[in-house]
């Protein structure tokens, strides 16, 4: 009887020592899982910081980007009249450099022909066309863009390049294109051909 209770003893001390081993296993594992859950609601709380923003950082960033587009459009608007400009003055000066060259080369009058000069301060401004006298049409350029007006201060609308070179008459247009008190373009033509431009303070 001694013996058996001895052995029961035994038992259950090794029943004892297998259950605290499998409670502190468990404890393990729960420790584990505690410290995923915090890792992953950690790295969940880091992407809603970095990819979100309040409303209050949205507002504030509309009116920023508010506020810049409406200093600089109206520079970008100014900036496109001002090369606008440039590129119609261009146009003009080679229309009158082309009837230049083709005279001296052909011997012969060439003219440079508004398209319509039908508008007395715009006589220009429709466009014009490089011609033989009397002939072929060599070369045509289109209507002014936008709100520009190429007026002749003479009111003519036919430039003659005689064989020689030289122009049939002196005159000065100006190129403008509606805005008050801005520079636009004085282009002279002189009796020698010659095609020169200043700047003008358009009314």
């Amino acid at each position: 009887m001694l013996k058996h209770y001895y052995l029961s003893t035994e038992t259950c001390s090794f029943c004892c020592r297998n259950n605290t081993t499998t409670e502190q296993a468990s404890d393990t594992r729960t420790a584990k899982m505690l410290f995923a859950q915090r890792s992953f609601n950690q790295q969940t709380t880091l992407r809603q910081n970095e990819y979100g923003f309040t409303l209050v950082e949205l507002i504030t960033t509309l009116s920023i980007a508010g506020l810049i587009l409406t200093m600089a459009v109206p520079s970008f608007t100014t900036m496109i009249q001002n090369n606008r400009f440039a590129t119609q003055t261009n146009q003009f000066i080679s229309a009158m450099t082309l009837a230049r060259s083709e005279a001296i080369k052909r011997g012969i009058t060439i003219d440079v022909v508004a398209t319509d000069s039908s508008v007395a301060t715009d006589e220009w401004g429709a466009g014009w066309r490089v011609v033989i006298n009397g002939g072929a049409t060599l070369r045509v350029f289109a209507a002014l863009e936008g709100s520009s007006t190429l007026n002749s201060n003479n009111n003519i609308n036919t430039f003659q390049y005689q064989s020689s070179g030289r122009a049939n008459v002196t005159d000065t247009l100006s190129l403008c294109d509606g805005r008050s008190n801005e520079t636009g373009r004085l282009i002279s033509l002189s009796t020698t051909g010659r095609v020169s431009v200043t700047n003008l303070l358009c009314s």
